[in-house]
């Protein structure tokens, strides 16, 4: 009635069939064949091998590579690089934009994209950058340097030894960490295997456009603001409060302007002049930067009025914003 079938042709307790597999696809598997269990039971286990090997699934996945020596390259650029191009600019928008592109430019030279094509066969340890530095190996190898070849082996071992020991500290404590180690495993969530046709996307744009929009709003340009005809001054930050604020990120999605939490937190002292002086201008002038209103938005092939207006913005934006709301917050108190 169902149109599955029934795997197990033993009896697995007693001379009942108390146990059992169903499928509509029997074809994928080979013949089952009992196991006695180590425990107390009088069942017996059932193992039921695969009977078609799937083709692997092999996705690009390009990356940067995030070690403790490129991160030591990256700080002393930064600590050498004067900031006054930044601060010197006439508007939000344009110190914004400054302070972007030179952060761009500097993680390129220190942290350079690398491509791999990782498969579903792979171990659970492999990594994008030890597959890279495998290949790189292998590149050696053929090339007859042996001295870096040997170089590479070492790291590649200590790498492996690293990911392996976090896989077993990670080890499944309940349903929730399970799933989502099967969720690692499979890509089954993976948003790369999502694909969403253009016209989807016009059409879920046009439907947020519309569902956002306010046509009774009115854009005014400000430099104080204005509540019950009572003057507000906007509030200043210090350049104190600024670094605590880069300080205490927390590790979170980066956002369309691909500049990781952790370029800010652990840069803290030295972008907390920069980002007290942008962040001062945006609250005096009532200026939000274009490129903090980008976000990167992933949604699940559904009827759009079924999502849910979740964006990744920009993390320095996010920070901004958290620290006006604590700041405020407790300012009314």
């Amino acid at each position: 009635m169902s149109g599955m079938l029934p795997l197990v042709d033993f009896p697995t307790r007693g001379q009942a069939i108390l146990d059992n597999c169903y499928t509509n696809r029997p074809e994928l598997f080979n013949k089952a064949y009992p196991l006695p269990i180590q425990m107390k039971t009088d069942h017996l286990g059932v193992i039921i091998p695969a009977g078609i090997k799937l083709k692997p699934l092999r996705t690009k996945i390009s990356f940067r590579d995030n070690r403790a020596q490129n991160k030591v390259k990256f700080q002393k650029k930064l600590a050498e690089k004067s900031w006054s191009e930044v601060t010197s600019m006439e508007t939000v928008e344009e110190a914004t934009k400054v302070l972007e592109n030179t952060i761009h430019n500097m993680i390129d030279q220190c942290f350079p994209k690398k491509t791999v094509t990782l498969s579903t066969r792979d171990p659970p340890s492999m990594s994008p950058l030890l597959k890279y530095l495998i290949r790189k190996r292998s590149k050696a190898k053929s090339r007859r340097k042996l001295s870096i070849a040997a170089e590479l082996r070492e790291r590649i071992s200590g790498i492996i030894s690293h990911n392996r020991t976090k896989m077993t500290k990670s080890e499944c404590t309940g349903t929730s960490q399970w799933w989502k180690n099967v969720d690692f495993l499979s890509h089954r969530r993976n948003l790369a295997h999502i694909i969403l046709d253009n016209e989807f996307k016009e059409n879920l744009n046009d439907y947020f456009g519309e569902l956002c929009w306010d046509r009774d709003y009115i854009y005014e340009q400000s430099t104080l603001m204005e509540r019950d005809s009572i003057t507000i001054k906007a509030p200043q930050l210090s350049i104190t409060q600024v670094k605590n604020a880069l300080l205490k990120m927390m590790k979170t999605a980066t956002g369309p302007d691909e500049i990781p939490f952790w370029v800010w937190k652990e840069n803290a002292d030295v972008f907390a002049l920069v980002m007290t002086k942008i962040w001062n201008e945006s609250l005096s002038t009532s200026t939000w930067p274009t490129s903090w209103k980008i976000a990167h938005i992933d949604p699940l092939p559904k009827e759009y009025c079924e999502f849910r207006g979740i964006n990744v913005t920009p993390v320095i934006g996010r920070c901004f914003e958290r620290t006006i709301y604590h700041y405020q917050k407790v300012k009314d108190l």
